[in-house]
């Protein structure tokens, strides 16, 4: 998907506003997956987000993803969520272990 993502890119790059013309790069945060005939693009949270979110570019980047391809290609894009370590949770038995448990 990567590299489909990069031919997009290129073949989008004109048509698109000149702001997006650097979140298309090789640090891009765009994480692209191909599957079924649908380009999902995983994109960060805020600003950048919502310039991507607009008809008119999911539009051309649909577009030429389908050139690229040769068949057409849906394009979706969604928020990227952050997948942070979860905070260990501790049970009564073990906090039990310690000589003196003062709950707040």
């Amino acid at each position: 998907a990567q590299s489909l993502w990069a031919a997009v890119c290129e073949k989008a790059k004109a048509g698109l506003p000149r702001d997006l013309h650097t979140c298309l790069g090789e640090n891009s945060p765009v994480v692209p997956k191909l599957e079924n005939g649908v380009l999902r693009l995983g994109i960060t949270a805020g600003f950048i987000f919502g310039r991507f979110n607009k008809p008119e570019v999911v539009a051309k980047l649909s577009a030429a993803a389908s050139t690229v391809c040769g068949r057409e290609i849906r394009v979706i894009v969604s928020e990227l969520t952050e997948q942070g370590p979860k905070p260990a949770r501790h049970s009564l038995e073990d906090l039990k272990q310690f000589k003196e448990v003062r709950f707040i």
